[in-house]
């Protein structure tokens, strides 16, 4: 294995941290750990075709929404201090590169417990998939393009929206 090949190895070893570090970060409301994750500016995307679509909507969720990486890290973790519990699995990194550039497309599924859901009835839970751009800076892989899409949902939605 030549000097290139130990480097993309490690390149997608790194990616796959930061995806990890983010689920961490999210989970543990833990903004240091989040801010790590993100480029200083970072184009935000998401979608659903479940209930989940009406809040992103009311979240502002366009296609193509800019904002600092301090203000959607931020976001982050005021969006899930709502719930008492929240567990992100994130798995199957297929990360693609051009240059300093890499896209990880990799397989989420999410549980969401409120307050009166934990313990006993079932949390909200989604799946579906981040496709993320990351772009490589002096102190390692950061992600400039988070994009969310959801392909299937199960339980009390209405968690979301408390």
């Amino acid at each position: 294995m030549d000097d290139s090949e130990l480097r993309r190895l490690r390149d997608r070893l790194d990616i796959a941290a930061v995806m990890t570090r983010y689920a961490t970060g999210v989970d543990t409301r833990d903004s240091i750990l989040l801010r790590g994750c993100f480029a200083d500016q970072v184009e935000i995307q998401a979608s659903s075709a479940g209930r989940l679509h009406e809040v992103l909507a009311s979240a502002g969720f366009a296609a193509g929404l800019k904002m600092g990486g301090d203000q959607w890290v931020n976001h982050l973790v005021q969006g899930m201090s709502a719930f008492t519990v929240t567990n992100h699995m994130i798995g199957n990194h297929f990360i693609e590169f051009a240059g300093d550039e890499a896209v990880c497309t990799a397989y989420l599924r999410a549980m969401h417990f409120g307050g009166t859901q934990f313990p006993g009835s079932p949390p909200y839970e989604v799946g579906g998939y981040y496709r993320n751009t990351l772009i490589r800076a002096a102190d390692g892989w950061r992600i400039r393009r988070w994009t969310l899409t959801c392909t299937w949902e199960t339980g009390d939605a209405g968690v979301l929206l408390r």
